[in-house]
């Protein structure tokens, strides 16, 4: 089975993300020739990645909703510790002191148990990442996977630039939470 493709589209570069030596075996010579037969295994997904896409989805959307619900709930505990009004020199006591109101908020603002939920679902998430990328594709859907499974493997890229690696990631399925509005 082929898809036929516009001379038009290949050379505006919409066609697919095949190298160009399997193109040129299928490209007619003839310049009357109006169209161009790729076949459509150079561009198709490998079946595993599409399968780990999958199962990477709900887990890096879990991840998503986790990650600011840790944060909200780690700042409260830093707040209520008040270990920024003990910045430079501090006694034993004072840290001591600061550690346990950290805790005792720790617990009332549900820190721990995100720290738990957020560590299992990292680690899962991690695992099946990691197989994504070792998996090769020159398609725009399995690259999208694959940087979706980036931003699980790197976790400064989020706020470091990532924008391109977001892009790629939803245009294979992935969401993201809306950032607010500055």
């Amino acid at each position: 089975m082929t898809t036929t493709t516009s001379r038009r589209a290949i050379l505006a570069g919409i066609a697919s993300a095949a190298p160009l030596t399997a193109l040129s075996a299928v490209i007619p010579i003839s310049a009357h020739a109006a169209t161009v037969e790729i076949p459509s295994a150079v561009v198709s997904t490998p079946p595993e990645l599409l399968l780990l896409g999958e199962q990477l989805k709900p887990v890096f959307t879990e991840m998503q909703r986790l990650e600011p619900l840790h944060h909200t709930a780690y700042e409260i505990a830093v707040a209520a510790a008040g270990y920024w009004e003990l910045l430079g020199e501090r006694t034993a006591a004072q840290q001591a002191a600061a550690d346990a109101r950290f805790e005792k908020a720790a617990r009332k603002s549900g820190y721990n148990k995100l720290c738990r939920q957020l560590n299992l679902v990292d680690r899962k998430a991690r695992r099946i990442a990691k197989r994504v990328l070792k998996i090769e594709t020159r398609d725009p859907r399995g690259y999208g996977i694959q940087a979706a499974a980036t931003l699980v493997l790197d976790e400064s890229l989020p706020y470091e630039g990532g924008d391109l690696l977001r892009k790629l990631a939803a245009r294979a399925g992935f969401t993201f939470p809306r950032e607010a509005e500055s």
